[in-house]
């Protein structure tokens, strides 16, 4: 899809990826303390979309940079952030090329992903499991809700993802490691699942 494209589907509110709020996975391994903003304060979020989880981390003290290739997302994500004075760097971008020059802007503590990777045309995802090394630091966190495991009823976006093909992408660069979701929403209950990735 063209970044025309999806500002369409923002226009028309046709975003049924969208929960309304913060991803509810992403809450509970906050109040987990399973990573923090002294352990991991820069966080990167690639296709932020509406940018809920940006605002969730940066309101938690987290350093946050918000990507998205659309407009229309990031210009209202960022003029939400200023209305909240809440420290937010929304920058309307493709992903890839924002990844191709990670000395401008340094390297990432963490990077969360959700709804992102899926959206992606499934070719791509060689690229974008470089891209995802590129960014991190060396025991940088790659953490990731992927989504869906089991075929929709369309041809795509989203694009199916598998345990396997995760496992093969990102075993060169990562310690893996796979966890059963316990916040996904109803009707994604058993078509996530959770990556928590460590760079070597």
């Amino acid at each position: 899809m063209t970044q025309e494209e999806w500002n369409a589907r923002y226009n028309q509110q046709d975003t049924p990826w969208d929960l309304g709020g913060p991803t509810p996975e992403l809450e509970r391994l906050l109040e987990e303390c399973r990573f923090s903003n002294k352990t991991h304060p820069r966080v990167l979020i690639p296709g932020a979309g509406s940018g809920y989880d940006a605002l969730l981390l940066a309101r938690d003290g987290f350093d946050v940079t918000a990507l998205d290739f659309a407009s229309k997302p990031i210009a209202a994500l960022s003029a939400k952030a200023s209305a909240l004075k809440l420290k937010l760097e929304c920058l309307k971008t493709d992903f890839f090329d924002f990844a191709n020059h990670p000395s401008e802007h340094g390297l990432y503590d963490l990077i969360w992903e959700y709804t992102f990777f899926c959206a992606i045309p499934p070719e791509q995802r060689s690229a974008y499991t470089k891209a995802i090394s590129l960014l991190l630091r060396p025991g940088g966190l790659f953490l990731a809700l992927f989504f869906p495991l089991r075929p929709t009823s369309k041809l795509g976006p989203p694009y199916l993802v598998s345990k396997e093909e995760i496992q093969t992408l990102f075993s060169k660069d990562f310690i893996i490691h796979f966890e059963k979701p316990l916040a996904s929403i109803e009707p994604r209950r058993g078509a996530e699942l959770l990556g928590v990735f460590k760079k070597l």
